[in-house]
């Protein structure tokens, strides 16, 4: 029988991971911003709602990606995204890529 030890060691070693979760972004991009502001927030609530731990991280983190890549103005965000939201979507951005990579080990 492997131990935790063993079976850690082998997941790190393994070069293509059997069990990959990935969460593609809601919109396309050729969609309006204020829309693909929209599905992502919506998605996000839904996500925390069904205390769904790694889709919040994902929305929040497209979302910041959206705010950043686009320099939004900032009335179309405060009409969008509640203020708790926008906090937790900037604060995501490095907490996504860590908390994604322990669920794994």
């Amino acid at each position: 029988m492997a131990t935790p030890y063993d079976l850690i060691s082998l997941d790190i070693l393994e070069v293509d991971p059997q069990n990959v979760l990935v969460i593609l972004s809601l919109y396309n991009d050729d969609d309006h911003m204020e829309l693909k502001l929209k599905l992502t927030y919506r998605q996000m609530v839904r996500s925390a709602r069904l205390h769904q731990c790694i889709s919040i991280l994902t929305y929040a983190y497209y979302l910041e990606m959206l705010i950043d890549s686009h320099k939004i103005l900032k009335d179309i965000i405060r009409k969008t995204v509640t203020p708790y939201y926008r906090r937790a979507a900037e604060n995501k951005r490095e907490e996504y890529l860590v908390n994604v990579s322990f669920k794994y080990l």
